[in-house]
């Protein structure tokens, strides 16, 4: 203000008002933005905090409490308006208002909270209740619980129940904020992640303790043994040229004798312990050689011969001893998880069919204690005998079921196309295994089955006994957690494009930059009075060629970022690696870091996804930059090579020169939230494991003889 004077007198104020309307706006909305991006570290921070799923998720719960200052954070289950009940599955509240209900406690189904269900269930995001919200506050609801307003969203985590997360106020009728209900939306997306999690761990060890108790409480002996030393040194007369192994192993029986003292017992159930009359279990583990006799040897000969050819089941009579020195004939069954998974726990199953135990154990252990659909089927076609699972199968009585013919109870199509033609081959004397998906009362069923030929005489095939397994849950269970890796995989290739967003900005800045340049120099040459077209020819010339530049870089973020199911297509590994470089040169020199590539050349290509080859490359590369950030005393060098491997394979190596790998910590690399970084989340390398192993291939770390260390993965080569 300016004070304006007539003679000596001030006369009037002279002065400029300035508007700061726009500027305040600006503020409160980067206050806003902050307040946004701090809430949700806090989140990432208590997800990131813990390997408790259960302990996460109640940090998740009190991070919330605290960021929108409310009175109470829950889950409840199930969001399902038809449910006869709820509960309370989680819950942080304020002192001095605490809870209603007790955690875990059931709640019948009122109206109101069935209305709130079915309302939530019908928005793709937050819902608010109360003062300012589109839906009121149900009174009822509102006095019982003492609340004043509440925030709630439906969770859908994946192969459970829907969930509901909400916020409530008690001490004022809260109105909640557009900016608050995006991160209360942000929020629930974490917490069903953490969910699906939750119920996949659960299921796995539920899944466990079944398994367990069917091998602790069977009527079975059943042990696990572990032929990992003898695989390895099958696949050392493999590499030695060794092809047709019944005959080696006819030939060379010291081989044989010593390949019997490298099985190991690694487990043995009660029963097992009295069928070889052992004082207990101890007894027992170690080598399986004590209970063999010569009559033994044959076949452990094919039990070789049955992995040499990769064989997942195989089955035979044998004869072994007792730890007293009885003699037993028994029916060994043994599992093989099918190449090249290790077989350092084959599952092994010992029936004694000793004279009359044999037909006792048939006739009524197998048919009704088995977990399995059994059943005998005569050489006319028809059932001879069902066991209560085959019954229940079919939802029909044995006494219905015997004496029908295959394909009038499993239909004619199936019968033609694949019972009839392996009991045509099992009545010839061959034990036949299959699997595959087939129609049944409850829907299409995934079923395997194993024939074994009856010969009451000893010779001739009067019978087939039939063990099948439902293996529809599992077949499901494998698809969902294809979809969850491939899903997580996702996710890990969004956050490393957060992690390159300073490269990914100059390898776009450049060409954007250069396309201004040439595009005004254009202009002032077309301004001239005689303007040079030849120089403006170049300059959009080079335009052109900076525009594709900037699009390629931007195509490649888009592959990475796009959610999409693998695509597997014939690669190049060497333009995997050239394509990942500009994605990553801006983090190279900002660590200053000297990236040298050392690239094979005709290397045949492969067979994979290559944004999930990238993702891989990235995640290897993004390590030994940050493992070389502390390294001051020597050059921070990068090295990328490829090269053939073992015959037809390819071999990719990333090389530093930072810390190296802890001996300590060596073995847990590829664990699932292991990490030495801060705030690392630990999944990068288990990801990457996943993603080479689902081609084929093989990840694995050395080190360096000097400094740092060396991550390398070999993937099969193409013809």
């Amino acid at each position: 203000m300016t004070v304006m004077l007539e003679g000596n007198r001030p006369a009037r104020l002279r002065g400029v008002m300035v508007g700061i309307t726009e500027r305040k706006q600006a503020e409160q909305e980067r206050q806003a933005r902050r307040w946004f991006v701090e809430g949700m570290d806090r989140v990432n921070l208590a997800i990131h905090g813990t390997n408790d799923l259960e302990q996460m998720m109640s940090d998740v719960l009190d991070a919330a409490l605290s960021i929108f200052d409310c009175d109470r954070a829950w889950l409840v289950s199930p969001c399902d308006p038809e449910a006869r009940s709820h509960s309370v599955k989680m819950q942080r509240t304020r002192p001095e208002f605490p809870g209603l209900f007790r955690v875990g406690a059931e709640v019948p189904m009122d109206p109101e909270a069935a209305d709130v269900c079915r309302i939530v269930r019908a928005s793709s995001g937050p819902v608010g209740f109360g003062p300012g919200s589109a839906h009121p506050l149900p009174a009822g609801m509102a006095k019982r619980l003492g609340i004043q307003s509440r925030i709630v969203m439906a969770l859908y985590p994946k192969g459970d129940q829907p969930y509901m997360f909400g916020l409530s106020q008690c001490s004022y009728p809260r109105i909640w904020t557009p900016l608050e209900e995006r991160l209360i939306e942000g929020i629930g997306r974490r917490l069903t992640d953490a969910l699906t999690s939750l119920s996949m761990f659960r299921s796995l060890r539920e899944s466990e303790q079944r398994y367990r108790y069917v091998f602790d409480a069977t009527g079975v002996a059943i042990c696990e043994e572990d032929f990992s030393d003898v695989k390895r040194a099958i696949d050392d007369l493999r590499a030695r040229g060794v092809r047709d192994f019944r005959d080696y192993f006819a030939t060379h029986p010291d081989f044989v004798h010593h390949a019997a003292t490298m099985v190991r017992v690694v487990d043995i159930n009660d029963v097992g312990v009295r069928l070889l009359e052992a004082r207990d279990k101890d007894e027992l583990l170690g080598s399986i050689h004590r209970v063999f006799v010569p009559e033994t040897r044959p076949v452990f000969v094919q039990q070789m011969v049955a992995i040499a050819e990769g064989r997942t089941s195989y089955e035979s009579e044998a004869v072994i001893r007792t730890l007293n020195g009885t003699r037993l004939t028994v029916l060994l069954t043994m599992t093989f998880p099918p190449p090249p998974a290790r077989i350092d726990r084959v599952l092994v199953t010992i029936v004694d069919i000793t004279e009359r135990k044999r037909a006792e154990y048939l006739t009524g252990h197998v048919f009704e204690v088995a977990p399995d659909a059994v059943y005998i089927v005569g050489r006319d076609y028809r059932y001879q005998r069902v066991n209560a699972v085959f019954e229940r199968r079919w939802k029909m009585p044995a006494d219905r079921i015997v004496g029908m013919r295959v394909d009038e109870l499993a239909g004619r199509e199936p019968f033609e196309e694949t019972y009839r033609p392996n009991l045509d081959r099992c009545f010839a004397g061959e034990e036949v295994s299959f699997v595959g998906w087939f129609p049944t009362p409850a829907g299409r069923q995934c079923l395997s089955a194993t024939y074994s030929p009856l010969r009451p005489d000893g010779k001739h095939v009067e019978a087939v006994l039939v063990i099948s397994r439902d293996l529809t849950q599992h077949m499901l269970a494998a698809e969902a957690l294809d979809q969850a890796q491939a899903e997580l995989a996702h996710v890990t290739r969004v956050t490393t494009l957060g992690e390159l967003a300073a490269s990914i900005a100059h390898e776009i800045n450049q060409p954007l930059a250069a396309i201004v340049a040439d595009a005004n120099a254009s202009l002032n040459w077309l301004a001239a009075a005689d303007p040079d077209l030849d120089m403006v020819r170049d300059a959009l010339a080079a335009v052109v060629s900076d525009g594709h530049r900037a699009g390629d870089v931007i195509q490649r973020i888009r592959q990475l970022a796009t959610k999409t199911d693998p695509q597997r297509a014939r690669v190049e590994v060497n333009d995997v690696i050239r394509d990942m470089l500009p994605l990553v040169r801006t983090e190279v020199r900002s660590h200053d870091v000297s990236l040298r590539l050392d690239l094979a050349p005709a290397l045949p290509p492969v067979l994979g996804d290559r944004v999930q080859l990238q993702q891989v490359l990235i995640n290897l590369v993004m390590n030994g930059i940050e493992a070389m950030a502390s390294v001051a005393d020597r050059p921070r060098e990068l090295v990328i090579r490829s090269g053939p491997h073992e015959g037809d394979q390819v071999l990719v190596a990333v090389e530093d020169a930072g810390v190296g790998i802890d001996p300590s910590s060596v073995n847990q690399l590829f664990s699932a939230f292991f990490t030495t970084k801060p705030g690392g989340m630990g999944m990068g390398l288990s990801i990457s494991r996943s993603i080479v192993e689902a081609h084929g291939g093989r990840l694995w770390a050395t080190a360096n003889p000097t400094h740092g260390a060396t991550f390398h993965f070999a993937l099969p080569g193409m013809p």
